[in-house]
């Protein structure tokens, strides 16, 4: 019987009692592959002490992460993430190994739409995020996203990265032997009440009073505003509405650097401006606990997914909206993105249009006055629930794992085919910039040398008394090159990532750069030895003209010098 593959699920998310989204996939995907492969979860900690069915490992976020995830990725066969810290990995770390891409989330296009009311943002974030993605691109074997919509749109750049080959072709005709679908999924297990949390409960939450719940976070491109118009809508029109966040601040590794999306100040003082907070509107600002969020379904009696009409829209899809599937809780969803397609083909909510509060009263208003259809719809969320489970979700990548295979990579567009050679260029480039600033410096020690024998040059100048020998010797000297020439004012930099032929052209450039200073450097060597010459010339004839001078004035002192005086004033 063969060795079954031992399986690596990393998640850098929270896991445990508190998770979103992120976290919560990588914890269910560990607990499905758990049941038929040796699983371990490795997540940043603290980690919980006890997995069902799996084994759990801290992933440390300083000094000892490189080491701790090399031994991890060594120790097993089949790697699932949904991204890898690839500049601090080795190159070959996955050559032997079979890397599941988690492609659920499209966060290009979610930070694009975050860091657009973001004051504060890394001004590289997209080069960051298109070096990560080229990386996963080029490692990953397997590809799983969320729907139809995510599949067109990974396998666009797929197909651009030269993955979608002729082997992968062959092995399925519809390409999912390179990426499949992964939804996220549900307990097969149904939700149970333990404990009492919003009727009754909270001051202001009656128990005949009619809940929408809000379950999931506040995002920028999410759009809770037109929930709390419609809630004071409701308000006024005599309406036992209570509307409830369950959630407004993201669990995070770092609280101090988690994200707090600007939206939600505005909901904040939306909700105040119109005086429903802690009246009709209720913000819950802790995590709600994964195994406790049963208890705020179960009280409810509808469930909203609204958002705005983005880009992020169209790929996105919804998780919490299977939360109020699995407990029963009928959606009221916008149009415009899958999930709105689900709830649509199967009639287990209400599709309103984006941005509408007056639709969207209207659609709350028909469930509380007529029960027996809410009754109807929930009936119905209970059996779309159940083909949404994880066993079933996660599916495509069980098979992958009984049954894996090397990706295929074809040839790329022009724009990534240096993907492969990038850190090596960079590297490069760096050493390269590095090496033409020494030269720069070694230049302008030379330049300082020059000019301190120019000035001791010029001081023998001055005690020479043959002008003719100067004058020739100077004009020798100036024929000799200096090896002045164009200098650039700065090395050429690295731009963008994704435009590699300039860095090319960048390293090209930089290499020729290099080698006219070193060129340079030869020429004020020729230089320099060629002025140490002159002045070696120099100081032989100032002491030969001091010398003579010498002589002269002894010779002068001398009777033999006083009888050739008196001869030549008697010459004629």
């Amino acid at each position: 019987m063969p060795t079954l593959p031992k399986v690596l699920v990393i998640t850098y998310d929270v896991v445990g009692p508190v998770m979103a989204g992120p976290g919560i996939r990588a914890w269910e995907f560990a607990r499905v592959l758990g049941c038929s492969f040796p699983t371990t979860l490795a997540a940043p900690p603290p980690t919980p002490r006890e997995a069902p069915g799996f084994a759990m490992v801290a992933l440390p976020i300083g000094e000892e992460h490189r080491e701790t995830l090399l031994t991890l990725i060594e120790e097993h066969d089949i790697i699932v993430a949904q991204v890898l810290p690839f500049p601090i990995l080795p190159d070959g770390i996955l050559d032997d190994k079979y890397f599941i891409v988690d492609l659920y989330c499209p966060w290009l296009i979610e930070n694009l739409e975050h860091y657009r009311m973001e004051e504060k943002k890394d001004p590289a974030w997209q080069s960051h995020d298109l070096e990560t993605m080229s990386a996963l691109f080029s490692h990953g074997d397997f590809f799983v996203c969320a729907g139809d919509a995510q599949r067109a749109y990974w396998l666009g750049a797929l197909s651009l990265f030269g993955r979608l080959t002729e082997a992968v072709y062959a092995r399925d005709r519809d390409g999912k032997a390179l990426i499949d679908i992964v939804p996220f999924g549900m307990s097969p297990e149904p939700p149970r009440k333990t404990a009492a949390v919003l009727k009754g409960v909270i001051p202001g939450i009656e128990p005949d009073d009619f809940v929408a719940l809000w379950g999931g976070g506040v995002w920028n491109w999410l759009d809770p505003l037109t929930l709390i118009r419609a809630t004071a809508r409701l308000r006024d029109c005599g309406y036992p509405i209570r509307t409830f966040f369950l959630g407004t601040q993201r669990p995070s590794v770092n609280d101090a650097a988690a994200m707090r999306p600007t939206i939600l100040d505005a909901v904040f003082q939306l909700s105040d401006d119109l005086h429903l907070t802690g009246t009709h509107v209720f913000f819950n600002e802790r995590w709600v606990a994964y195994d406790d969020r049963a208890n705020f379904l179960l009280e409810s009696d509808v469930g909203l997914s609204l958002h705005q009409p983005t880009l992020e829209t169209r790929f996105a899809f919804r998780t919490r909206v299977l939360d109020y599937l699995w407990s029963s809780l009928v959606p009221i969803v916008n149009d415009g993105d899958t999930i709105a397609d689900l709830v649509r083909a199967n009639g287990v909510g209400k599709v309103v249009p984006i941005g509408d509060d007056a639709a969207l009263a209207d659609a709350i208003a028909n469930l509380i006055d007529h029960p027996a259809e809410r009754r109807a719809l929930a009936a119905r969320c209970e059996t779309l629930a159940k083909s949404y489970t994880w066993e079933i979700a996660a599916r495509p990548i069980i098979d992958f794992c009984h049954h894996p295979w090397k990706g295929t990579r074809g040839d790329r567009m022009a724009s990534t085919a240096l993907y492969d050679d990038l850190r090596t260029m960079r590297a490069t480039l760096h050493e390269t910039s590095t090496y033409a600033e020494q030269l720069e410096r070694e230049i302008a020690a030379r330049d300082r040398h020059i000019a301190e024998i120019k000035a001791y040059v010029q001081r023998l100048e001055e005690q020479s008394v043959f002008p003719q020998l100067r004058a020739s010797l100077v004009a020798r000297l100036r024929r000799t090159p200096s090896g002045k020439g164009e200098r650039s004012d700065s090395l050429a930099t690295f731009a963008l990532y994704d435009d590699l032929r300039t860095m090319r052209a960048t390293l090209h450039e930089t290499s020729t750069y290099a080698e006219r200073l070193e060129r340079e450097i030869a020429a004020r060597d020729r230089h320099i030895a060629e002025t140490k010459a002159y002045v070696l010339r120099l100081e032989r004839h100032v002491r030969l003209q001091g010398v003579g001078a010498s002589l002269t004035a002894r010779l002068r002192k001398t009777p033999l010098g006083h009888i050739v005086r008196r001869i030549r004033r008697r010459a004629p």
